[in-house]
């Protein structure tokens, strides 16, 4: 049983193109080469446990909330000073449109 899993050495699966859900006459269906997982292991070829699995996507989207917020604080930073340096005209201010 695997302790870690790097998502730098997995595959994804030919079969439901990492989605974990093969397609079917009338309905999809879960994939069996890959358990559902909708991805392999590169060096060994199995399946990786689902448990060792979502630890590893939670903290994939904690990294990806991070550096949303990231961007977030960024925009806030350079929409704040858009309009600092633009002439006052008319009561408002002159963008040069």
């Amino acid at each position: 049983m695997q302790k870690r899993v790097n998502p730098n050495k997995l595959v994804d699966c030919p079969g439901c193109c990492r989605t974990g859900v093969a397609p079917g006459v009338y309905e999809g269906k879960v994939c069996d080469p890959c358990d559902g997982n909708g991805v392999f292991d590169k060096e060994t070829g199995d399946t990786v446990d689902k448990e060792l699995w979502v630890i590893e996507l939670l903290k994939i989207l904690k990294k990806q909330d991070l550096k949303i917020a990231w961007y977030q604080q960024k925009l806030e930073v350079q929409e704040k000073g858009h309009f600092e340096d633009l002439k006052p005209l008319n009561g408002g201010r002159f963008r040069n449109d």
